[in-house]
């Protein structure tokens, strides 16, 4: 299931701290990845601090281990 593509609606759907929308949608765990180098670090920064990415890992990718080891990632780091 980890390696299968989601719906665009169920896609990671980058945004900056204002609002604005990034363009970038991740489709799968692959693509977020990948999308995880060309981001802006600042909505890399929002996302993580509210724990959108361990959310989406989790409950739309399916990858509990990752989610898990994301969250025990430093804030500070």
């Amino acid at each position: 299931k980890i390696h299968n593509p989601v719906p665009y609606d169920r896609g990671f759907h980058f945004f900056m701290p204002d609002g604005y929308y990034t363009g970038e949608t991740a489709l799968s765990l692959c693509s977020f990845l990948r999308d995880m180098g060309s981001i802006d670090i600042e909505s890399i920064k929002f996302h993580f601090d509210r724990g959108d990415f361990q959310k989406w890992l989790k409950n739309t990718i399916g990858d509990e281990e990752l989610a898990q080891t994301i969250d025990k990632l430093d804030k500070k780091f």
